[in-house]
């Protein structure tokens, strides 16, 4: 017996020796010294000598002050542990947590800012806990993952104070080792972080991201592309200022929620060599400067789907980069996702494109996606004169400058459901807001546009419009007033395909719309979508979605007649969005039972 509780003891991942560790700047103690239950106010240690020594359960409390990454062995990168935590399934059964000690602000730095440095390396590891902590003046990446799964990044700030010549980098996942290019990242849980400034060292260059999940080298053969990474969930981050784009994702199978974007011009640029030259802003500030598009879900793979959700994000102020003007808000270059929820304003072209396919493949573009209940306000302004459509004498953009485009060169079969669209430039210019291959209201073949709001329709009446402070998390409120005729003209999303007498097997048309919480990281919260059936007081939660025969399967038994048309009723995080008679139009379902929000109207420098 006493043979048999030891072995137990030996081979269970939830019991082990774990312990807490103080480091600090100038942190020289032994490993064994620096292991306290509580700040022990001297005997730190190193941050290297965690790296080297850490084990799975460990917590390492990190003290304030500036951190100096010297390179070399990868120990001696920011946060880069030797080993990894432990796991069982999708479970972390002792993680091994970095965590900024309470009221300290640790930094990480470069040595120097030469092309050998990271803030974060993680190399097949997984079950790392990084919580608290300031990477900047790094280069190239102030964080890089590769072949590293269920790690959790959050509360973390990826920044920098100068910008020298050469390209530095955000965080990347990125799958990119010789040879086959199968080091892939899944179930991470990225939340809670800020990230700003990601920039290309050439002149007049682009390219950088903030944080690129994936890249569209995998398309090299051998690649499996059915893996990828995977099942991340990103939530909850402010990104800001990037080159290129805050956020690139290559990933099936995603969860990117409740984010704020925004790309205002924020470079400088000697631009006597580039294609745009951004002057005469009405924002004077905004002048010789230049940021980038806001979004992007890109597919290099030719797949047919990617099946992730982009939910609930705020996007503003995309603007020009020196060598693009790919000014745009959301940027769907990916086939098969679902787009719901998310406002999108104030990018200086488009706030919404579908675009082709990205990288080594041409892949399938922006096709096949499910794009509803998104509000998108004020698209197209904000340029200089030398883009102005409507000033005589000046040049003109190349640009379409509306609220919604289909490349020509883009993806077909999207379905665009419910959505809110006001007070778009190129509407007042011309009189439409969709365009594809730069014509009016014209889209491509199998795409369906059902129900949605042009400026047309009149005032929606939102909360509160001012666009002054493109950083504010609050503002514009695209937030329905009572009064709003936009509430309950919204309908259903798909219908039933037969009856059903208490039955929890539900055939659709279209079970796209929907998903049943498997996507994203195990470590996060994803709830699976609630739907109502026939009436919008007959609701259930989803169970589980076949896409292949469009068949899902309900939580509990339902009953519902033929073509009996379907809502969703709750979200990804259980938020309801379906009160009164109907859905509304837009990314926000009034509540008549909630208290009245601050109104406010349109202001700011945007044209």
């Amino acid at each position: 017996m006493i043979i048999f509780w030891t072995l137990i003891f030996l081979l269970s991942p939830t019991l082990c020796f774990s312990e807490t560790y103080w480091v600090h700047p100038d942190g020289s103690a032994l490993w064994a010294n620096c292991a306290s239950a509580t700040d022990p106010g001297e005997n730190y240690c190193s941050y290297k000598s965690a790296n080297l020594n850490v084990a799975p359960g460990d917590t390492v409390y990190l003290k304030g002050g500036t951190y100096i990454i010297s390179g070399g062995n990868n120990y001696d990168q920011g946060i880069a542990p030797y080993a990894s935590g432990t796991r069982d399934g999708s479970a972390c059964t002792a993680a091994i947590t970095y965590q900024a000690a309470t009221g300290e602000t640790p930094i990480f730095e470069a040595a120097s800012l030469s092309n050998s440095h990271f803030g974060i390396l993680l190399s097949g590891r997984e079950c790392i806990r990084i919580l608290g902590i300031t990477f900047q003046e790094i280069k190239p990446y102030r964080g890089y993952l590769r072949s590293s799964s269920y790690n959790e990044i959050a509360y973390n700030t990826f920044t920098a104070t100068t910008i020298p010549g050469t390209a530095a980098f955000g965080l990347s996942l990125n799958s990119s080792c010789a040879p086959n290019y199968n080091c892939w990242n899944t179930h991470n849980w990225i939340h809670h972080n800020t990230f700003e400034k990601a920039w290309n060292g050439a002149e007049c260059g682009e390219g950088t991201d903030l944080l690129r999940i994936g890249d569209d080298d995998s398309m090299i053969e051998g690649a499996d592309q059915t893996a990828a990474n995977n099942y991340n969930t990103i939530e909850y981050n402010t990104f800001r200022w990037a080159s290129h784009t805050p956020l690139d994702t290559y990933g099936n199978y995603g969860v990117v929620r409740n984010n704020h974007f925004h790309n205002e011009p924020w470079r400088d640029e000697n631009d006597t060599n580039c294609i745009y030259k951004n002057v005469g802003f009405d924002n004077a500030a905004f002048d010789g400067k230049y940021g980038h598009r806001t979004f992007q879900i890109s597919d290099g793979y030719e797949r047919s789907r990617m099946y992730n959700l982009i939910e609930q994000n705020r996007s503003g102020f995309g603007s020009a980069n020196p060598g693009n003007n790919g000014a745009d808000g959301l940027v769907i270059a990916g086939p098969g996702n679902i787009v719901r929820y998310n406002d999108s304003f104030a990018a200086m072209n488009t706030c919404l494109i579908f675009k082709y396919g990205i990288g080594a493949g041409t892949g399938n573009g922006g096709s096949d996606n499910r794009v509803y209940n998104n509000s998108l306000f004020r698209c197209g302004y904000g340029f200089g004169a030398y883009y102005e459509y409507d000033q005589p004498g000046q040049s003109t953009s190349p640009e379409p400058l509306l609220a919604i485009r289909f490349l020509s060169s883009g993806g077909t079969g999207n379905k665009l459901v419910n959505n809110l669209i006001y007070n778009s430039r190129r509407y007042e210019l011309s009189g439409f807001e969709i365009s594809y291959g730069g014509t009016s209201e014209a889209v491509p073949p199998g795409t369906v546009l059902t129900n949605n709001w042009g400026t047309a329709a009149g005032d929606p009446v939102f909360i509160n419009t001012n666009l002054t402070d493109p950083t504010s998390t609050t503002l514009p409120n695209l937030s329905l007033q009572s009064s709003s005729p936009a509430i309950n003209g919204g309908t259903y999303l798909t219908l039933a395909n037969g009856a059903g007498d208490n039955n929890a097997t539900l055939h659709v048309d279209d079970a796209l719309y929907f998903q049943d919480g498997t996507w994203g990281s195990s470590l996060s919260n994803i709830q699976a979508d609630w739907i109502a059936i026939g009436t919008v007081t007959n609701v259930v939660q989803i169970s589980s979605i076949d896409y292949e025969t469009n068949t899902i399967t309900l939580a509990e038994a339902k009953t519902w007649a033929d073509d009996a048309p379907i809502w969703l009723y709750k979200k990804s995080d259980g938020e309801v969005v379906l009160y009164g008679s109907a859905p509304d139009y837009g990314a926000h379902e009034y509540d008549p039972g909630a208290a009245p929000q601050v109104t406010g109207s349109f202001g700011g420098n945007l044209r």
